[in-house]
C-alpha cells in the first residue's frame, strides 16, 4: 500500500515536471528577445520551485553589454547591476573556451555561495549557461519557501528549465542574427538594384555618347571631303537631320565676301523650297539676325533661336533653328523640322548639334579659302596666257628686228659699193636703184602692219628736254628720279651708269609692263644711250611721253659727260 502511494507521488511529480516544462516551452516560444525571455523564465522557474528570489544576468560578448532581470531582491539589485560583468568574468574566464554544443547548465549550490560578495545575500543556487559563442548567462536563485535545500528532483527540473531557456536564448539569438542578415541583405539588394540601375543608366549614357561621338566623327569626315559650299551644306544638313531624327530641314549660307548665296533643302515641299529661294524668303531669314541683335552669334559660333514668335512664316514650322556666323561677311541659318522620335532633345543632343555646326563652319572656311585659291589660279592662268602671248609677240618682233637689221646692213653694203662705183654709175642707174629701194620699202610696209618708218621718229619729233649730269646724279641719289639705259643689252652689259635700269627701245613695251608701269607719271625719268647712228634715248623718251609721263629728260652729253664728271659707272669699256 505504501509502495503504491510512493509510485503515485512519483507519477504526479513527473506529470507536474513535464507539464511545467511544456508550459515554459510554450511561453518561451512566444518571444525571441533575450530580456523578454528572461522575464518569462525567471518567474516561471521561481513559481515552479517555490523560490522567494532570483535573478538572470545576460551578457552579449560582441557588444560587451550586460542585462539583468531579477525578482524578490530587496534593495540588492544595485550591487548586482554594478558587479554583473565581474560576476560573468569570474564564472566564465575570458581565456577559457567553452563548447557551444554543450548547452547543459553548470549548477553550483551550497552555503559557500553566501560568501560571494558579488551575489545578492541569500543566494543558494547558481547556474552558468553557455548560450552561444557570443552570449553567456548566469541564473541565481534564493532560498525556497519550504526549505533552503534543493533536492535532486528540483535540480533536475531547474537544469531542464535552464536548458530550455538556453535553447530559447539561442533561438532568439539566431533569429535576431537572421533578421539582421536579412535586413542587411535587403539593404544590399536595394543598393545593388540602385547600382544596377545606375550602371544601366551609365551604360545607356555611354552608348548615347558613343553614338553622338560617332555621328560627329562621321559628319566631320564627310564634310572635310567637300570642296564647294553646296555639297558641304548638303552633307551638314543630312548629318544634322540624322542626329536629331528630323524628317527635313534647310541650310542657307549668305557670303558677301564671295558674293554668293547657297540654299540646301531636304524633306520640304517644292513650294516651301521655292519660297526660301525667293527674295521674300531671303528677307525673312536675314530678318532673324536683326531680331536676334542682342544675341547674335560671334565668329565661328552658333546661336539657337528660342523665341517661337520669330519662327512664324518659316516652312514647317521648324522645331529648331540655329543662326551661325563664319565671320563678319559670311553667316547663315540652319533649321530642322520636329523630331520623328518622341521626347525633347537632351543636353547631349544640343551639344552634338552645336559641335556639328562648329565643324561645318570650320569646313566652310576651308571651302571658301579653296574657292578663293581656285579663283586666283584661274586669274593667274589668264595672266600667264597673256604673258605668253606678249612674249611670243616680242619674240616675233625680235625676229623682225633681226631681219630689218640684216636688210639695213645689206643696204649699207650696197650703198658703200655704190659710192665706190659712183664714178662709174650713170645718173640713170642711181635713179633706178633709188626707185627699187623705195618700192621695196613700200611693199614691206604694206605687208607688215608694224612697218618701218621712212625716217626715224626722233628726227621728225621735237627734241625732248635734257638735263645735266650733275643735276641728274642728284635726283637719282635722292630717289626722286628713275635712271634708264636705252641701249641694247650687249652695250648695257659692257658698261653702264650705276643704278641704271636697262630699257632697250626694241623691248620697251615688255620692260615697261614689268618694271615701270607703277611709276608715278609726274616722277622724273632720266634716259641716256645713243650712238652715232641711233638715238635710243630720244626714242624711249618719246614712248614714255606717249604713255603719259610728263617729266622725261635725256642726259645731256650722254654717257661721256657723266663719266667725265667723275660720277659712278659699272663695268669696263
Amino acid at each position: 500500500m505504501h509502495d503504491s502511494a510512493d509510485k503515485n507521488d512519483d507519477l504526479a511529480r513527473a506529470h507536474f515536471q513535464s507539464r511545467t516544462l511544456y508550459e515554459l516551452l510554450c511561453e518561451l516560444d512566444r518571444a525571441d528577445d533575450a530580456s523578454e525571455l528572461a522575464r518569462i523564465f525567471l518567474p516561471f522557474a521561481m513559481g515552479s520551485l517555490g523560490v522567494v528570489s532570483g535573478f538572470v544576468v545576460l551578457r552579449g560578448i560582441e557588444e560587451n553589454a550586460c542585462g539583468v532581470e531579477f525578482r524578490g531582491l530587496q534593495g540588492d539589485d544595485a550591487r548586482l547591476r554594478e558587479g554583473c560583468l565581474e560576476l560573468l568574468d569570474k564564472i566564465f574566464p575570458p581565456g577559457e573556451a567553452k563548447k557551444v554544443e554543450d548547452i547543459l547548465p553548470v549548477v553550483l549550490h551550497g552555503p559557500h555561495l553566501a560568501r560571494e560578495f558579488l551575489l545578492p545575500p541569500g543566494t543558494c543556487l547558481l547556474m552558468g549557461i553557455v548560450v552561444a559563442r557570443d552570449i553567456r548567462a548566469v541564473v541565481g536563485f534564493g532560498p525556497r519557501l519550504t526549505s533552503d535545500h534543493y533536492g535532486d528532483e528540483e535540480l533536475w527540473l531547474l537544469q531542464s528549465m535552464a536548458r530550455h531557456f538556453a535553447l530559447a536564448l539561442r533561438r532568439g539569438h539566431d533569429a535576431r542574427r537572421i533578421r539582421a542578415l536579412n535586413e542587411n541583405l535587403s539593404r544590399q539588394n536595394v543598393e545593388l538594384e540602385k547600382s544596377l540601375a545606375a550602371m544601366e543608366t551609365a551604360r545607356n549614357m555611354a552608348d548615347h555618347q558613343a553614338f553622338l561621338l560617332g555621328s560627329l566623327f562621321q559628319a566631320a569626315k564627310d564634310m572635310s571631303a567637300c570642296l564647294d559650299a553646296e555639297s558641304l551644306g548638303a552633307a551638314f544638313l543630312l548629318h544634322a537631320m540624322g542626329a536629331e531624327s528630323a524628317p527635313g530641314g534647310f541650310v542657307a549660307v549668305f557670303d558677301e565676301h564671295a558674293g554668293s548665296e547657297h540654299l540646301t533643302t531636304r524633306g520640304l515641299s517644292p513650294s516651301d523650297a521655292e519660297f526660301l529661294s525667293s527674295p521674300e524668303g531671303r528677307k525673312l531669314l536675314l530678318g532673324l539676325f536683326v531680331a536676334q541683335k542682342d544675341r547674335l552669334p560671334r565668329h565661328m559660333e552658333s546661336q539657337a533661336v528660342e523665341n517661337p514668335a520669330l519662327l512664324e512664316g518659316l516652312p514647317g514650322p521648324p522645331a529648331q533653328v540655329l543662326l551661325f556666323a563664319l565671320d563678319a561677311e559670311c553667316r547663315g541659318v540652319m533649321a530642322l523640322l520636329p523630331r520623328l522620335s518622341p521626347g525633347t532633345p537632351g543636353e547631349g543632343d544640343r551639344n552634338l548639334l552645336s559641335s556639328m555646326t562648329a565643324t561645318f563652319l570650320s569646313a566652310l572656311g576651308r571651302t571658301r579659302a579653296h574657292e578663293d585659291l581656285a579663283r586666283l589660279n584661274r586669274d593667274l592662268e589668264a595672266a600667264n596666257a597673256e604673258l605668253r602671248a606678249t612674249i611670243e609677240e616680242l619674240r616675233s618682233a625680235r625676229v623682225e628686228i633681226g631681219l630689218l637689221a640684216e636688210a639695213r646692213d645689206r643696204i649699207l653694203n650696197l650703198a658703200r659699193r655704190g659710192i665706190s662705183r659712183a664714178g662709174r654709175i650713170a645718173p640713170a642707174d642711181f635713179m633706178l636703184i633709188f626707185l627699187v629701194s623705195i618700192s621695196l620699202a613700200v611693199l614691206f610696209n604694206v605687208s607688215n602692219p608694224g612697218g618701218i618708218p621712212l625716217a626715224p621718229r626722233p628726227l621728225l619729233e621735237p627734241a625732248p628736254n635734257s638735263i645735266a649730269a650733275l643735276e641728274a646724279a642728284a635726283l637719282v641719289a635722292s630717289g626722286e628720279a628713275v635712271l634708264l639705259d636705252a641701249r641694247p643689252p650687249e652695250f648695257f652689259n659692257e658698261q653702264r651708269i650705276s643704278g641704271a635700269l636697262n630699257a632697250p627701245a626694241g623691248l620697251f613695251d615688255f620692260v615697261y609692263a614689268m618694271r615701270l608701269a607703277d611709276v608715278d607719271p609726274d616722277a622724273p625719268i632720266i634716259i641716256y644711250g645713243r650712238t652715232v647712228s641711233m638715238l635710243y634715248d630720244a626714242e624711249v623718251a618719246l614712248k614714255l611721253g606717249d604713255l603719259g609721263h610728263h617729266a622725261v629728260y635725256v642726259l645731256k652729253g650722254d654717257f661721256e659727260d657723266w663719266h667725265a664728271a667723275g660720277l659712278a659707272v659699272e663695268g669696263q669699256p
